[in-house]
């Protein structure tokens, strides 16, 4: 059982500028947060709002990583940014990769991810199609 306090606060009820100067006084070792705030965050130390906090690892969601916030985050923070992939609908669709910050693992017990041609026939391996996600945990 951790005895290290945990927080949690509405991003939408702050701005960028608010949570960067919070997490300066919290000084947490872990933050879980979207992308696109996160680069926020990063943006605002480096305009100097508030000195950065040195955290441990962040774990984002929902969104796309870039590598540039992935890199920034790291330079600004000091943190490893561990990715999830999820949406909405699934939850869980892939984590990152412990060993590669580029790769992703599907969560193959929440989802089936497939990469189907045009015609709805899978597509070979390498060959572009589109992506279709499938919850193994959804009534919907």
């Amino acid at each position: 059982r951790s005895t290290t306090p945990s927080f949690h606060r509405e991003a939408k009820k702050h701005s960028v500028e608010d949570h960067a100067r919070w997490l300066s006084v919290v000084h947490p070792a872990y933050l879980t947060t979207l992308p696109t705030l996160l680069d926020g965050i990063v943006q605002a130390y480096e305009e100097g709002v508030a000195k950065p906090p040195r955290i441990d690892r962040v774990i984002t969601y929902a969104e796309t990583l870039s590598p540039d916030v992935r890199r920034r985050t790291w330079e600004v923070l000091g943190a490893r940014v561990v990715d999830r992939y999820s949406t909405e609908e699934t939850g869980p669709v892939a984590f990152q990769c412990p060993a590669h910050d580029d790769l992703h693992h599907v969560v193959v017990t929440n989802v089936l991810v497939e990469i189907l041609r045009e015609d709805g026939e899978p597509a070979p391996e390498g060959e572009i199609g589109r992506g279709f996600v499938t919850s193994m945990n959804n009534w919907a």
